[in-house]
């Protein structure tokens, strides 16, 4: 494990590949204006999108912890995976003692598949998440939701600002694949929140909001199993699918539940963009079609054709 083997700051300079000197002045108060450029980026609503884009070289710094925590977490969920295949097969050898010959015989012949069934299963985890993770994008998103009857969309509230410096911090300490001491969950969590919470702009920012954003995930999960439907996260945008009609019947009911777990883990539901959407009509996730096959809508195209025609 990367983060827990650090026992202090001169470690943590050392692992962050940068001069203790340079880290003390990183986290002086009186620097943090000056290691940001702060800028606005208009959405599609017509609002701006602040931008917090470190300079160096703190940007080579939350370059460096994005990198660790990449690290950190192939090594977790190999640790999972591990530890579910040894658990199944002390289970399997318990249930071995009572079998008789034949269910034996059967239960060896399955246990090849525990290790498929497993990487199936962690797969399946991590399709969960499909916005600043290596070979997902927007497409991929889509792909898990194509050909669908029934798809809910989900928007979360100002998303990034979710994230504080307090959450951060309580994350690093407290999760139980960290469990740093506070002076250096503090200290990450200086370095990489501008204002008292996650900048967008910065390199560290988009895998913190995953690795912190799976717990809400977790919980979610559990009643997707309830209500019989796919899920996917692409940063702030949930989408739920199914083929199955309850979902209709018990629309309200989902909704309900869905905003308890996302209520009490300190997000909020952007109820103007919360739609459903059936297979008789446009179906669109994360602005792609995905009816039949996932397509580009034509407004994208015609706007692409404007902005040729212009330039």
């Amino acid at each position: 494990m990367i983060f827990k083997e650090i026992k202090d700051l001169n470690h943590l300079s050392s692992r962050l590949g940068i001069d203790r000197n340079i880290l003390n002045n990183l986290l002086k108060q009186k620097y943090r204006e000056k290691l940001y450029d702060v800028y606005n980026i208009p959405k599609k609503d017509g609002s701006d999108r602040q931008i917090c884009a470190p300079k160096e070289p703190l940007k080579s710094v939350q370059k460096k912890i994005a990198e660790l925590l990449w690290q950190e977490q192939l090594w977790i969920n190999h640790e999972k995976e591990e530890k579910y295949i040894k658990d199944k097969k002390m289970l399997r050898e318990e249930n071995f003692r009572t079998q008789t010959f034949s269910e034996a015989i059967e239960d060896m012949n399955s246990g090849y598949k525990l290790t498929l069934e497993t990487k199936k299963y962690y797969r399946f985890q991590n399709d969960i998440i499909q916005a600043f993770e290596k070979g997902k994008s927007i497409l991929t998103n889509a792909q898990v939701h194509r050909n669908k009857k029934y798809i809910v969309s989900i928007d979360l509230k100002d998303f990034f600002d979710s994230f504080t410096f307090y959450r951060v911090k309580e994350y690093f300490e407290k999760n139980r694949d960290f469990q740093l001491s506070k002076e250096i969950a503090m200290t990450l969590a200086n370095l990489v929140c501008y204002k008292s919470k996650l900048p967008q702009g910065a390199p560290s920012s988009p895998i913190l909001t995953n690795m912190i954003g799976r717990i809400l995930d977790s919980r979610i999960l559990k009643i997707c199993k309830k209500y019989r439907l796919k899920y996917t996260r692409y940063a702030d945008d949930m989408t739920f699918s199914t083929n199955d009609d309850v979902i209709i019947k018990k629309l309200d009911d989902f909704l309900s539940d869905l905003n308890s777990i996302i209520d009490n883990a300190s997000f909020k539901i952007n109820e103007k963009k919360t739609r459903v959407s059936y297979w008789n009509s446009r179906q669109l996730v994360t602005g792609l079609v995905v009816n039949k096959r996932v397509n580009t809508p034509r407004e994208y195209y015609k706007a692409t054709n404007w902005t040729f025609c212009i330039h």
